[in-house]
């Protein structure tokens, strides 16, 4: 496994050491032509005696390197043959050229930067307890109007310029959650999130920026949200004994981005969580809780527009482990 760019420059640096053969090739007719041979052929010019068997044979071993058959050597005449030279050697600067054009824009890119910006969410709930075995909270949190402000050292890729200001912007959030106690060995949990994300401007697609900046900035699509998304989780605890109990539960959820929303920058899969954990109730004031989760997220296949190239896919997906352990120690 190579890097591309040090690959690309290794076939670069091939096609240079060929060039100045070509070039030479030319400069080394051009006597002959200034004699008066130009409109010679290669045959023509040793039984005249004005090169030599080796000189001819040089020549030829040139024109093959770069290609041209014996058949149509033959029958070149050497104004052709300088030419073919020339063309020979600019066309190989230029592909060496492009080579290592081609190497520069694959190269590593290095972004430093930092993002920072504060705002203010108005929050209403309510708590409901209609008996000592069911529990009913509701929460609803506004949207959050906040810009961030960018502070960045490095940034290759022309996407984060220092101090501008970026609109991040907080959806409003609605959560219900209910809880079930009425068994002594068991208790359960519901909850229900809705993101009303799609009243939130996202800004543009940031694989599109950098794609799309300098060569067509319409192209650059705004990161969109297809359906307001969702969070619902269930959840229970089995009470083994007064001082030791298990969890289990699981979670779903889905944003409802759109594929414009996605790149390889930040993306949101639809997911589902499943959790398991354990309380030990090691003393009267001392207890031990952990716990383990697992996201898996659905795989998601994004398509691309490149000047360059094709049109093509990139496919999105992730899996993350969680472990979590605390202890609680109680004074009273």
């Amino acid at each position: 496994m190579n890097p591309a760019p040090a690959w690309l420059n290794g076939v670069a640096g091939q096609v240079k050491q060929i060039a100045p053969v070509a070039y030479g090739g030319a400069q080394s007719v051009q006597p002959i032509i200034d004699g008066g041979g130009g409109s010679l052929t290669l045959i023509q010019l040793e039984a005249m005696a004005m090169i030599t068997p080796a000189q001819k044979a040089q020549l030829e071993g040139g024109l093959k390197t770069l290609g041209v058959p014996q058949e149509m050597i033959n029958g070149m005449n050497v104004n052709t043959i300088q030419g073919t030279y020339k063309g020979a050697g600019d066309q190989l600067t230029g592909k060496a050229a492009a080579l290592e054009g081609t190497a520069v824009q694959l190269g590593d890119r290095e972004v430093d930067t930092e993002q920072t910006g504060a705002g203010f969410t108005p929050m209403i709930g309510v708590n409901i307890s209609p008996n000592e075995d069911w529990n009913i909270g509701i929460k609803y949190e506004h949207k959050t109007n906040m810009t961030l402000t960018n502070n960045t050292k490095v940034d290759d890729m022309g996407l984060f310029p220092d101090k501008a200001k970026v609109a991040s912007d907080v959806p409003g959030i609605l959560g219900i959650g209910i809880g079930y106690k009425g068994l002594k060995w068991l208790e359960a949990q519901f909850s229900y999130t809705q993101f009303f994300n799609k009243r939130v401007g996202w800004g543009g697609n940031t694989r599109d920026m950098a794609v799309w900046k300098s060569v067509d900035p319409t192209q650059i699509r705004r990161r969109e949200i297809e359906n307001n998304g969702y969070e619902a989780g269930l959840g229970f605890q089995f009470n083994l004994s007064e001082s030791f109990a298990v969890s289990l539960g699981g979670l779903y959820g889905d944003l409802g981005v759109a594929d414009s929303y996605q790149s390889d920058f930040s993306y949101s899969n639809p997911s589902t969580t499943i959790g398991a954990g354990i309380m030990w109730k090691i003393s009267d004031h001392l207890k031990l809780d952990a716990g383990v989760s697992n996201t898996f997220y659905q795989d998601q296949t994004v398509t691309f527009a490149d000047p360059d190239v094709p049109n093509y896919n990139d496919v999105y997906g992730k899996t993350t482990l969680t472990f979590a352990a605390g202890l609680s120690y109680s004074i009273f």
